[in-house]
């Protein structure tokens, strides 16, 4: 493993479009970038990163961290991420960071007090959605909740002032998504700055063993909002 991290990329595959980022250890986005053919990911990952390398005047090689985002998401779309951070990681001897999509989605919420609740959502179909609460403690979102899958309508219930964010929130009426720029999907930049804090705290994951978040629809009747 290289003795020290200077450059981060974050990838992010989690819904339909593709999106790439490289971010320095300051925290400063270097290149990000979209693309928006639905659910292309294996297709234009390679090309993506090959491009976006070459406009920093970048190589392979001084990536120090590859992190991910691991879900919930689409599987196989987050497959597709893995796969390639996984091969990345492998391949240049770096570390990887597999980072939670809710996680990465509420960083998007600007809080206006401590206590406050928001909830980010993700679209898991069959009129459901993923999601998890984060409370704001006045630094920072620390999780309130664990991640399951909840019906819109028990979420609005529960938490009818809470913050909601994230592309279920915009598929579904009942959670209307309050930020005024709201996030289909969290940013490959929030991905990498995640990544890199968690990697400072020793959180980098085996990749031999990192799979993506799944939670199973057979967990839905255990599942009650908290």
């Amino acid at each position: 493993m290289k003795e020290k991290v200077d450059y981060i990329l974050g990838i992010e595959t989690s819904g339909p479009p593709t999106g790439l980022s490289v971010i320095n250890r300051k925290g400063s986005t270097l290149f990000e970038v979209f693309n928006g053919k639905r659910f292309a990911h294996s297709e234009l990952l390679n090309v993506m990163l090959k491009d976006g390398l070459s406009w920093v005047n970048l190589s392979l090689e001084d990536i120090g961290l590859v992190a991910v985002s691991i879900g919930p998401g689409y599987f196989t779309a987050l497959r597709a991420g893995l796969s390639m951070a996984k091969a990345l990681s492998f391949s240049l001897s770096i570390p990887l960071v597999g980072v939670s999509t809710l996680l990465a989605l509420v960083q998007g919420i600007t809080a206006t007090s401590i206590g406050q609740i928001a909830i980010p959502v993700i679209d898991a179909q069959r009129g459901n959605v993923y999601a998890q609460t984060f409370l704001w403690n006045g630094e920072r979102w620390i999780e309130h909740g664990e991640p399951g899958v909840f019906a819109p309508k028990d979420l609005k219930v529960r938490y009818p002032t809470a913050i909601f964010v994230g592309g279920g929130a915009e598929i579904h009426p009942e959670l209307k998504p309050t930020p005024i720029q709201n996030p289909f999907v969290p940013l490959p930049s929030t991905i990498a700055k995640l990544g890199f804090l968690m990697y400072k705290e020793g959180k980098y994951h085996n990749a031999c063993k990192l799979e993506p978040l799944y939670i199973r629809f057979a967990d839905v009747k255990k599942k009650k909002v908290q």
